[in-house]
């Protein structure tokens, strides 16, 4: 499953490693810094393969993490799910999120952190950093597939599905165009590769610069002191700007420079756009 990774050493709780990423709040004790939006959740489609947004996924809005793709739960920290057996209070006043600010997206980020460390405990494992899977090797084969041949074809259906089928997903849906299977990869690379360095350059190098451009937002919850019912309200993330996109980006920036002296040897490189 992993091909290439990184570890050193053996860490504890007390690692920036660990305790940077790791969820805050009382049993808890991390900083909390690594948040995921909601525009990251909802990419998340139901168990039977649907996204939230088609009105036969049986997607409940009043019980928005029900039956959603296995992967999330193994990503994602939210309100009720349970982190080294403690249920996790992230509606507004709970004991994980007793201000907006404590919790900054209404949701932590479980990936990668081993579950045996806390903070009372003297333990140590390994933090993997994962830099290439098996996983990728699949999904970049069905995109080359579906790139030269102009749609894909049976090889890039089957490849996506041995991805999906690890975590008893369904099968793409069949028919698609070149366009329409492109986009259902990106979203498959996203959910399966989430916190692995991986979105962020599947974006520049497709040029997806409407993507950087979208709202980015995060779930407050509130919980009903009476019925214990809760309410879902998205609220926009105006705190946390990409301050690398607004401050300047330039489209050269998705191609890196070839060194000037291999431009030099006159063999015939020749350098990227925008680095002449």
């Amino acid at each position: 499953e992993v091909i290439f990774w990184y570890n050193n050493v053996p860490v504890g709780f007390t690692s920036s490693e660990i305790k940077v990423w790791a969820p805050s709040g009382e049993g808890f004790g991390g900083v909390g810094a690594v948040a995921p939006t909601q525009n990251f959740v909802d990419l998340y489609e139901m168990n039977n393969g649907k996204p939230i947004t088609d009105e036969d996924s049986g997607y409940d809005a009043q019980n928005p993490y029900k039956n959603r793709d296995p992967r999330f739960y193994k990503t994602v920290i939210y309100n009720g799910s349970i982190w080294q057996g403690i249920t996790a209070e992230l509606y507004m006043g709970g004991k994980h999120r007793l201000s907006k600010d404590r919790c900054r997206t209404g949701y932590y980020v479980r990936k990668y952190l081993p579950e045996s460390l806390n903070e009372k405990s003297s333990n140590k494992a390994y933090h993997n950093w994962i830099y290439f899977r098996l996983a990728e090797m699949y999904l970049n084969y069905a995109e080359a597939l579906n790139e030269y041949n102009g749609s894909p074809n049976a090889q890039a259906y089957d490849a996506v599905d041995k991805v999906r089928a690890r975590v008893n997903l369904p099968g793409l849906k069949k028919g698609l165009g070149q366009k329409e299977f492109r986009e259902a990869l990106l979203r498959e690379r996203a959910c399966e590769f989430g916190y692995e360095e991986v979105r962020f350059f599947d974006l520049i190098r497709w040029k997806l610069y409407n993507v950087f451009e979208k709202q980015l937002h995060g779930l407050h919850v509130y919980k009903h002191k009476d019925t214990g019912e809760y309410k879902f309200v998205p609220y926009e993330l105006t705190k946390y700007p990409r301050v690398w996109w607004t401050s300047g980006f330039e489209p050269r920036w998705c191609l890196s420079a070839f060194p000037s002296v291999e431009i030099n040897k006159g063999y015939g490189l020749v350098q990227n756009p925008g680095w002449e």
